[in-house]
């Protein structure tokens, strides 16, 4: 039996997915620049440390977003936590 691909469900059951191309410009000073592949117009800097070791100016990497739902509702559960606080309702 084949496996179904993303494509193939239906968009409610769908992955909260999507990656980028990206590629190290330079690191200067422990910040990497880092440049999409498909449109170079776009880059963005962040700490070198933060990138896989040995990672160097040219290498290319993919950047995956993925929702995560339970941090959301961790954060949201605190949040409402602290405010129930501060208004004293707990």
């Amino acid at each position: 039996m084949s496996k179904k691909s993303d494509d193939d469900k239906p968009e409610a059951t769908k992955a909260k997915e999507h990656t980028l191309k990206i590629y190290i410009d330079r690191i200067e000073d422990a910040i990497a620049t880092v440049v999409m592949s498909d449109d170079d117009s776009v880059h963005f800097n962040i700490p070198a440390s933060y990138l896989p070791e040995g990672a160097e100016d040219g290498d290319h990497f993919q950047l995956i977003f993925k929702a995560d739902k339970a941090s959301a509702k961790e954060i949201q559960t605190k949040a409402e936590d602290l405010l129930k606080d501060l208004l004293g309702q707990k």
